[in-house]
C-alpha cells in the first residue's frame, strides 16, 4: 500500500472530507489532493502536522508499519528528562518536530539540519535588518 493510500484510509477512517482533514492539520487543499495522487510526497511540515493534530502513527503513514494511531498519550511511559536548572523545555510541536527528524534516513536529517540553519541565518539577518531600520528610525526623529 502507498503512502498516498495510506493517507486516503486516514482520512476516511478520520470521518472527515478531505476539506474538513485539510482545514484540521493546516494543509492546503489543493496540497492534500497531490498528496493523494501520489504527484507530491509529504513533507516534513504536513507529517508533523498530521502527526500532531490527528495523532497518526508516522510510522505507519511513512511505511505501512505498525498500528495506523499513536498509543494514546497517558498510556506512554513519560520518557521527557525532567528540566534541570537552567535548562529549557520544548513545545510539543518542537518535540514532535525533533521526533520526525530522528526517524529520517541520516542523510536527509542531514539535508534538514542543513536548510533550517540556512533559514535561522536568514531570519537572523532580516532581524539585524530591522534592528538597524529602528534605530535609523529613532535617530531621524531625535
Amino acid at each position: 500500500m502507498s503512502m498516498s493510500t495510506r493517507l486516503r484510509q486516514l482520512i476516511n477512517d478520520s470521518g472527515m472530507n478531505i476539506k474538513e482533514f485539510c482545514d484540521v492539520v493546516d494543509v492546503p487543499y489543493k496540497t492534500m489532493q497531490n498528496y493523494l495522487a501520489g504527484t507530491r510526497k509529504i513533507g516534513i511540515e504536513a507529517l508533523t502536522s498530521i502527526s500532531l493534530q490527528i495523532k497518526v502513527n508516522t510510522d505507519w503513514l511513512l511505511t505501512g508499519e505498525g498500528p495506523m494511531f499513536r498509543q494514546q498519550e497517558a498510556d506512554k511511559p513519560d520518557q521527557t528528562p525532567a528540566p534541570t536548572e537552567g535548562s529549557t523545555t520544548l513545545d510539543p510541536k518542537m518535540t514532535a518536530v525533533i521526533k520526525t527528524v530522528q526517524m529520517m534516513p541520516l542523510e536527509k536529517q542531514q539535508e534538514f539540519i542543513a536548510e533550517t540553519q540556512k533559514r535561522a541565518e536568514s531570519i537572523k539577518q532580516f532581524l539585524e535588518m530591522q534592528e538597524r531600520i529602528e534605530r535609523l528610525e529613532k535617530e531621524k526623529c531625535a
